[in-house]
This record gives C-alpha cells, structure tokens and sequence, in this order.
C-alpha cells in the first residue's frame, strides 16, 4: 500500500475484515497505554502478551484448584503508565496463562525477576513453583528494528518443522502491530519494518517486510506479493516443493493460496 491514495475497495476490506475477526484472539493485549514514538500516532497498549495456547481458559484452568492453594503473581511491567497485572495459580500446577513472553515496541523482553530488577530470574512456564503471593518485574532492553526482527527469528526457530516456524513468526510480528496504528504517513515508516518494530505506526506493507526481514533472518526467501500496490499484501514461499503464505495482520500462515484474499 504504497503508490495510490485511493480508498479500499469495499470487496478487499471485507474479505481483510473476515480475516482478522478469525484470530483476533491470538493475542491478549492489555488496557493501559504509553506514549510511542511517532508523534502522529494515538495511544495504543503500552506491551502485549504471546499465548502459546490462545483457545485455553484461564478460568476454566482453576476451576477445580483448591482455594487455599491458589496464589496471586503480581506482574509489574515497569512501563510508564501501564499498570500491574495479576494471575491466578496452583502451586505445583501449569500457569493458566502464558506470561513468559512480551512485546513491546523498540525493546526486547528479558525476563520477569524476582522482587526487583536485579532479582531472581523467573520463567514463567510449567508448573507453578511458587507457594505464596508473588510479585514480578519484567526487564526490558532498547532495541532496534533489526534486533526485535533476530529475536523474534531465533523464537521461531524453536519450532518444529517450516509450517510452525512461519506461522510462529507471522504471530509474534502480528503480536506488535496491535501495538501500532494502522495508519499512512508519507513521511514517516509506516511501510517499513521500523514502523511495525520501533515506531507503532504500520500498514499490510509494514507488517509484509516486518516478517520478510524475520523470515530472511530463518534463512528462509520469500516473495512480497502486491509489493506497491493498494490493496492487500502478504508473504509468500516455497519449501520443498509446497507453495506457504504468511501474513502479519493476522498472524496466520498455510500451504496452498491466502484462503482470506
């Protein structure tokens, strides 16, 4: 979406619309907000969350605790303006959610600590090792574009098999662009990997080479379909043999051809 000012056609803009109603749910962001770093860009959440398993229920997944052994963990974000975040546990028992990861714009996530920032590292994954009330400091490291784009890569990675690896990546990118605006600036990046990463402003361009410059860092190629044209665009690859695309609006990614385009 780079070239043309005019509007959507109302045809694209549906079919983009049914697309991110389907996982509008794969991530959790938060209600506060904090001051990004475009100054033509509105308040959005100051860090979001990455849930491993999105269609689990925290409430479900202590309904059958026993109430005297249920704990509160404290989540301090230590970002201005956002505010604390409390979880339910069992000692002994996998964590209802998943916390052990954030995102946030032009910083990487580096653990939760125990009592300060220079406290124990906790990982918040497993069981629940904790048998008391808890509070927790996440870390944070300034970082650039390039920098987010190789940690999020190296997450990836983790990942069994080139399907799961892309569409891991496709969800983490999409996981920052909830912070961001959806909006064009001429003068600024909002097609660029910095608008999506660093600045909180983006489009389907942005977030199409935000997850290109993640999947070269994988090692893998991958094409940028609709590259300066007004209408939607996402990536596309070719793994032994299978056709894959991905697209970081909707941190989604399959074989074949986009089912929402």
């Amino acid at each position: 979406m780079d070239t043309s000012k005019q509007k959507l056609s109302a045809r694209g803009a549906f079919r983009w619309a049914i697309g991110f109603v389907l996982v509008a749910a794969l991530v959790f962001t938060l209600a506060p907000t904090g001051a990004l770093a475009s100054s033509d860009v509105k308040q959005a959440p100051a860090f979001a969350s990455v849930p491993s398993n999105p269609e689990q229920s925290p409430a479900s997944a202590l309904a059958s605790a026993d109430a005297e052994k249920t704990i509160t963990i404290t989540l301090v974000p230590r970002i201005k303006g956002a505010k604390n975040f409390k979880m339910k546990a069992v000692y002994g028992k996998k964590y209802p959610e998943d916390w052990s990861h954030l995102v946030r714009l032009g910083y990487l996530f580096t653990g939760w600590h125990l009592g300060s920032k220079d406290g124990k590292v906790v990982k918040l994954t497993g069981k629940c090792t904790f048998k008391k009330n808890v509070k927790l400091f996440a870390t944070w490291k300034k970082a650039s574009a390039n920098k987010i784009a190789q940690d999020i890569a190296k997450r990836a990675k983790k990942k069994k098999g080139a399907l799961n690896r892309i569409t891991e990546a496709s969800k983490l990118v999409y996981a920052y662009t909830t912070l961001c605006k959806y909006a064009y600036n001429y003068q600024s990046t909002y097609n660029k990997p910095e608008g999506v990463f660093v600045n909180g402003v983006y489009t389907c361009a942005g977030s199409t080479r935000a997850l290109g410059l993640v999947l070269t860092k994988m090692g893998y190629k991958w094409k940028h379909v609709n590259e300066n044209k007004y209408t939607h665009q996402w990536n596309t690859l070719k793994i032994n043999g299978k056709a894959i695309w991905a697209d970081a609006m909707i941190g989604m990614a399959g074989y074949g051809k986009h089912p929402y385009v």
